[in-house]
Parts: structure tokens; sequence; C-alpha cells
């Protein structure tokens, strides 16, 4: 019982740096969402500037040029590795699933049309880094339970390598004391006739 329950140990400690490495890619990815949140929000105020009348057209360039480059940037954090058997599914959270990588500011018209495209990606990554805190607390819940079970194992099985050795012991002592009678009883039982041809000679 006592290997059953080392063996039983070993199993919820591998479960234990299993979930680690969870936890280490949902924190990945926790990151990941952070720093594109933050890009959307230069982009989108790139667009605000684009989306006036009232700056030059070199200005309104070099702003599209700089928004290239961002969607850019974005789409770069995205190919981190993160978890995705959690069930969410946190594959390719890029420019084109978020719906805004045909955007451009070229045009206040089209930079009024990529703030409204910027907006609902905001809002579709702020929906996916709540999922993935719903992930990592269940793998900290998990977490917390396999190591409560471990501790209570490793008690379990503590108490029962003490209960066999006590156990050991007390037939050693046993058998020590059975030893001890037997060795006395046969030095006893050899004295019998010498005894008895004392008796016999003093006759």
């Amino acid at each position: 019982l006592s290997e059953r329950l080392f063996s039983d140990t070993q199993s919820l400690k591998q479960g234990i740096r299993d979930i680690a490495r969870d936890l280490e890619s949902a924190n990945a990815t926790e990151v990941s969402f952070q720093e594109q949140s933050g890009v959307i929000g230069r982009l989108r105020d790139l667009a605000s500037k684009a989306a006036t009348e009232t700056i030059s057209a070199t200005e309104r360039e070099a702003l599209n040029e700089e928004f290239d480059q961002l969607k850019t940037e974005f789409d770069r954090a995205s190919e981190k590795e993160i978890v995705d058997r959690n069930g969410v599914d946190l594959n390719e959270v890029n420019s084109t699933v978020l719906g805004f990588s045909d955007e451009n500011i070229a045009t206040p018209p089209e930079a009024l049309s990529a703030m409204d495209a910027l907006v609902e990606a905001l809002g579709k990554l702020t929906g996916l880094k709540k999922e993935v805190g719903s992930v990592r607390a269940k793998l900290e819940k998990a977490m917390g339970s396999l190591n409560v079970s471990i501790e209570n194992f490793t008690a379990a099985e503590s108490g029962l390598r003490d209960a066999n050795f006590v156990s050991e012991l007390t037939l050693i002592t046993r058998d020590q004391i059975l030893d001890n009678s037997a060795t006395a009883t046969v030095g006893q039982a050899n004295l019998i006739p010498q005894g008895v041809i004392e008796l016999v000679e003093g006759l």
C-alpha cells in the first residue's frame, strides 16, 4: 500500500509539472495580449490624428506608414507560443482574425473606418484576455488541489512506512525472544543428564 501511495504521489507531481507549464504559457499569452492591446491603442491614436482634415498630405502619408508598421508589430506579437488546450482557441490572434488587417488611414473616411474596426478588435481581444484569465484561475486552483493531495499522500505513506517499521521490529524482537528461549531450554535440557549422572555416582 505504501508503494502504491508513493507511485500515486509521483503521478500527482507530474501533474503539477504539466500544470506549471500550462500556467507559464497562459502567463506568456496574457503578456502578449497586453502588448497587443497597447499596439491597438497606438493605432487608434494614429487613426484619430489621420481622421482630421487639418493635417498635410505628407503628414498623413507618414501616419499611414507608421500605421502599417504597427500592424506588422501587432502580428509579430501574435506569433508567440500560447496555450490552446484548455478550452480557449488562441491560435492566430492577429490583425486578420481581429478584423483590421485591411484597414489604412490614407484618407479621413478610411481613418474613421479604421477607428471603428480597432474598437471592435480591442473588444474581441479583451474577451480573449478574460478567457485566458479564467483558464489561469482554473489551473491555479487545480495546482492547489494537487498540492494538498500530495501532502496527504506523503503523510499517509510516511505513516505506513512507520507502521511497517514497527511491525518488522516487533517480529525481530519476537524471533530474538524465541531464539533466546530455545537456547535456554536446550541448555537446561543438557543439564538434566549431567545431574542424573552425578546423582547415580553419589549412590
